[in-house]
């Protein structure tokens, strides 16, 4: 009896960890082209980043809010189900650094 509870509790886990959180989505840091872009576009696509940061830069940190849930979760099962483990926004969000540290990289030549 034991080991089928375990067995259960087990492959829920797996199939619900399965749902907790979106994919992410990251663009990546270099795209064709990017070395002949004119100034004017560069500087563009960089506020362009700057604006997606700050957008997107108060849902990367995470950590408390999936502790809260942990913690209740020890006591009630259903708040497991609002955990957000795949960390979707923080992985954009370095990707969305990378691809503004690479601009302003190519951007220097400019001035």
């Amino acid at each position: 009896m034991c080991k089928k509870l375990l067995v259960l509790l087990l492959c829920s886990s797996i199939f619900w960890s399965g749902c907790a959180g979106r994919e992410s989505n990251p663009i990546p840091a270099f795209l064709p082209g990017d070395n002949e872009r004119s100034c004017e576009v560069l500087k563009a696509e960089i506020a362009q980043l700057d604006a997606e940061m700050q957008q997107i830069l108060p849902k990367v940190n995470k950590g408390v809010t999936n502790t809260l849930w942990a913690t209740a979760g020890v006591f009630l099962i259903v708040p497991f189900f609002f955990m957000d483990l795949k960390e979707a926004e923080k992985i954009e969000f370095d990707a969305l650094r990378t691809r503004r540290n690479r601009l302003l990289l190519i951007s220097s030549k400019c001035e």
